[in-house]
């Protein structure tokens, strides 16, 4: 009967320390999760704040190119005045040498 009764001892603590280790090893997969989801809403948050950047980039980026557009416009528009101005005074000079 003592053989029977170590060996149901040995399978019980056999038992029982798996029982623990299950434990111990669900614990940890529970604080896996638990971390995995934070750093998971840390992400989304981050990429919603980059996003927001991005946009906030572009509008700036289409604002200048809007700008550069009317600089380059008026900057014609500038030049084909001073040609003419040119022209005016050349042609003064011309009918005052005359």
């Amino acid at each position: 009967m003592r053989i029977n009764d170590s060996n149901a001892q040995k399978i019980l603590l056999k038992r029982v320390r798996r029982q623990r280790n299950c434990k111990r090893q669900i614990q940890v997969l529970k604080t896996a999760l638990a971390q995995h989801q934070a750093i998971e809403t840390r992400l989304v948050a981050d990429i919603d704040k980059l996003e927001q950047c991005l946009d906030a980039i572009s509008r700036q980026r289409n604002q200048m190119r809007a700008w550069q557009s009317a600089a380059d416009t008026l900057g014609v528009t500038q030049s084909i005045d001073l040609h003419q101005t040119h022209e005016a005074d050349h042609q003064e000079k011309i009918r005052l040498l005359k």
